[in-house]
């Protein structure tokens, strides 16, 4: 266990050092400087043109004019012997950190609330579409999943502003903190692996149903419930967790576009924010929480296997 848990977070290290590797780098090889970028955001105007002297200034202030692989280093360096993500080159000089700590909650917010949908309807509906097999109900959930499959969530988003803010009045269409704020874009975020985890559960429990050890439960005189919930369940959920890390993962990511409909101030909106501004510190550190929070997420679900089904082992 020890040795699989050092193995693990080896490979979540290099993963992140390498994700924020390429992110510096594809962000650095966007045409326009970020020296006449911060010098349109912050001294001259966004309209103005920006003089020689004024781009030497802001590379000097912000170490720009240094070898690319130089400003990885201290920005890196800096995350990993303080704890600082650099300063914002938009938002006057502001930690990116003060950035990071305000975003995230909302950002983790508006994920776990999706992931609660998920959870509360996709599994007990593919219990059921499982149980009752080609029953009425059984064909409308599977209608109505790949009818939900077939729709983005972005446009999922627009057109339920459409009919529940701008029709029926009902919702906000923007703002935060307040669970009328919430309903709109945590269900057009949770609506599409609602759908799969539906699906998923579904085959695999019917696929659980059909074991031996099932038959000769049933044979033994164990109720229908008895088998369904201290036997098939349990050993149906193993595919559905690891779906269902990969969405949690999938759904931070999907704020991204979510959070810019409803603006909604999350990482994401954080995030698209820094790409249009060039401010490279921000978007950096926003890929790279995005990523670890990912990668973290998908080891808690390796590491709860074996809570689900104790015969499996990491050694």
């Amino acid at each position: 266990m020890h040795y699989y848990l050092a193995k693990r977070l080896g490979f979540l290290v290099l993963t992140i050092l390498a994700a924020s590797v390429l992110a510096f780098v594809l962000l650095h090889a966007v045409p326009g400087g970020s020296a006449e970028t911060i010098a349109r955001h912050t001294l001259v105007g966004l309209e103005d043109s920006v003089s020689d002297e004024v781009l030497t200034q802001v590379s000097q202030q912000y170490n720009l004019a240094d070898p690319l692989w130089k400003q990885y280093i201290t920005w890196l360096s800096g995350i990993v012997m303080r704890g600082d993500f650099g300063a914002s080159f938009v938002y006057l000089d502001t930690p990116v950190a003060s950035l990071l700590s305000l975003a995230i909650i909302p950002t983790l917010v508006l994920a776990c609330t999706s992931m609660l949908i998920v959870i509360a309807l996709g599994i007990p509906l593919g219990i059921y579409s499982a149980i009752h097999e080609n029953s009425p109900g059984d064909l409308v959930i599977r209608c109505a999943t790949v009818v939900s499959i077939a729709f983005p969530s972005f446009w999922v988003a627009l057109m339920l502003i459409l009919v529940f803010s701008l029709t029926l009045d009902w919702l906000p269409v923007t703002g935060y903190g307040t669970p009328a704020n919430l309903v709109l874009p945590a269900t057009a975020l949770a609506l599409h692996p609602t759908a799969v985890v539906i699906r998923i559960v579904r085959t695999s429990m019917l696929d659980t149903l059909g074991q031996q050890y099932i038959t000769f439960a049933i044979a033994k005189g164990l109720s229908f419930k008895n088998i369904v919930w201290n036997h098939a369940v349990r050993n149906a959920l193993i595919p559905v967790v690891t779906l269902l890390g990969v969405y949690f993962g999938h759904l931070l990511a999907g704020t991204v576009i979510i959070e810019n409909i409803f603006a909604w101030p999350g990482i994401g909106k954080l995030l698209v924010d820094g790409v249009f501004s060039h401010d490279i510190p921000v978007v950096t550190s926003c890929i790279v929480v995005i990523v670890t929070l990912f990668l973290l997420v998908n080891l808690g679900v390796d590491l709860l296997y074996h809570v689900i089904d104790p015969r499996i082992r990491y050694e």
